[in-house]
């Protein structure tokens, strides 16, 4: 776009309006303009920057990246890893650092010779990192241990009329990839209360309903409880309002999500279900069998939040970062491309979110999950139904403005037989909630995970969990 000189001679009303239109266009961040006509460019750049402090960086001879182009050839062996989102503003070749998150300083440097030189404002750190892939990405070190990768995130700070920058193209391709993969596996179809996502899973057998948590969709079933799946059952898994394509409008309420699953159960002609809740999906779950006892044959609660809940009661560290991706389009993505270059370092960040473990143990955690082809799979599948987080943020925010607030729940009208399953060692939704749940609901079992994070189906007693819940809906299923 080119600018036109702003003459001082124009009429008053329009040099305000070109003003304001320079003032638009800089908070914007696409470029700036000045009533002199300067002609320096302003660009703003979100990043998001991996540091690792122990491990090599790997040349791996070649390997293709499914999410990000920076990480092509290169992989990270690092046992931890640090997140930082960085807005970067550059005016000719200078460049300042801000935290994205709370939009303080970090760092200031100059761009020369394809080269990013930066010093932290502390005097902690400095480094010089290379430019690759036409700027999309880069790579330094401090001269220390430490290593810094960067990955361009989605030009989402600029109007959508101006158009994607080229490193958009990453994001861009995977999120049309998934999300065509999405979409061929589900089905929409218009209920008594709207339209509703929703798959089933196997040809016979009673009828499990899953309630997912959040972020997540219809595809959250198959990737945390892959093992109930081709056990006797079919499995109805469906995307609660506000996620891929079920609109919010469909039910806001934990009480309306309750009775959207019930008027799907209606067009799919379903009698009865047995109900599992995971996490966020605990109050709709727990709902349905208040609200329909007489189409609940079991209530099955993992992990699940069951009194009102507050994400800024959870002190982990990177929680704030955490939910500040869950927010950005390309927020999940970003993940998803750090764990593909440290499966381990990013391993062990996510359980640590989740986690009530000292350090030693989130450690022998994560690596014992990085060592099992298995349990890696299923913890790369997690990560991948976080996303796209633009089509799950509506109902993902939706769930943290209902539950903020949520009036107690009249658990003790539930008569289906209960089984609520937790980990001892849960940092997301607190133990007590199992506790208050199985307190109120008569006759319900509370099954431990001893160990268990917040995703339990990692931990080292998973299989037994999985078994339990096996052995209980098997015992309560219609003969």
């Amino acid at each position: 776009m080119k600018l036109i000189p702003l003459k001082r001679n124009l009429p008053r009303s329009i040099r305000r309006c070109f003003l304001l239109f320079c003032f638009i266009l800089s908070a914007a961040t696409v470029s700036s303009c000045s009533n002199d006509g300067d002609s320096s460019q302003l660009r703003t750049e979100m990043w998001g920057v991996f540091k690792t402090w122990d491990g090599n960086v790997m040349d791996t001879g070649g390997e293709a990246s499914e999410f990000s182009v920076c990480n092509e050839s290169f992989r990270s062996t690092a046992s931890n890893i640090e997140l930082n989102l960085w807005t970067m503003k550059f005016w000719d070749n200078k460049v300042t650092v801000y935290d994205t998150t709370n939009d303080s300083l970090v760092a200031n440097g100059t761009v020369m010779n394809n080269a990013l030189i930066l010093d932290s404002v502390d005097g902690v750190w400095s480094f010089t990192a290379a430019y690759r892939k036409a700027g999309c990405c880069f790579d330094g070190t401090d001269g220390s241990s430490l290593h810094w990768h960067g990955v361009r995130m989605l030009n989402s700070l600029a109007p959508t009329t101006i158009g994607k920058n080229a490193c958009d193209s990453s994001y861009t391709n995977w999120f049309d990839k998934w999300t065509g993969l999405l979409y061929s596996g589900s089905t929409v179809v218009v209920t008594q209360v709207g339209p509703t996502e929703y798959t089933i899973i196997g040809d016979s057998g009673p009828v499990l309903a899953f309630m997912h948590g959040g972020p997540g969709d219809y595809y959250s079933t198959i990737a945390y409880f892959p093992d109930l799946i081709g056990q006797g059952f079919r499995i109805l898994t469906w995307s609660r309002p506000g996620c891929l394509r079920t609109p919010l409008s469909t039910g806001e309420t934990p009480e309306a999500q309750a009775d959207a699953l019930a008027a799907l159960l209606d067009t799919l002609s379903i009698d009865r279900v047995a109900v599992i809740g995971g996490s966020a999906g605990g109050p709709p779950a727990y709902q349905f069998a208040i609200r329909h006892p007489d189409r609940t044959w079991a209530l099955v609660q993992a992990a699940a939040i069951s009194r009102a809940y507050l994400w800024s009661d959870v002190e982990r560290p990177g929680i704030k970062t955490w939910a500040y991706l869950l927010e950005q389009d390309s927020g999940m993505w970003l993940y998803n491309a750090m764990f593909e270059y440290a499966n381990l370092g990013t391993a062990r960040q996510f359980i640590g979110i989740t986690s009530l473990l000292d350090d030693e143990q989130n450690d022998a955690l994560a690596e014992s999950v990085v060592a099992d082809e298995t349990k890696l799979n299923m913890l790369r599948n997690i990560f991948l139904s976080m996303a796209p987080s633009s089509l799950l943020k509506v109902g993902t925010f939706n769930d943290v403005s209902n539950y903020a607030d949520m009036a107690p729940m009249p658990l003790e009208e539930i008569t289906a037989p209960t089984l609520i399953v937790h980990g001892t060692a849960d940092g997301d939704v607190p133990p007590e909630d199992a506790v208050y749940a199985a307190s109120k609901i008569a006759g319900s079992e509370l099954y431990w995970v001893e160990g268990g994070v917040h995703v339990f189906t990692l931990s080292k007693d998973s299989d037994m969990a999985i078994n339990r819940i096996l052995e209980f809906l098997n015992q309560h299923s219609p003969k």
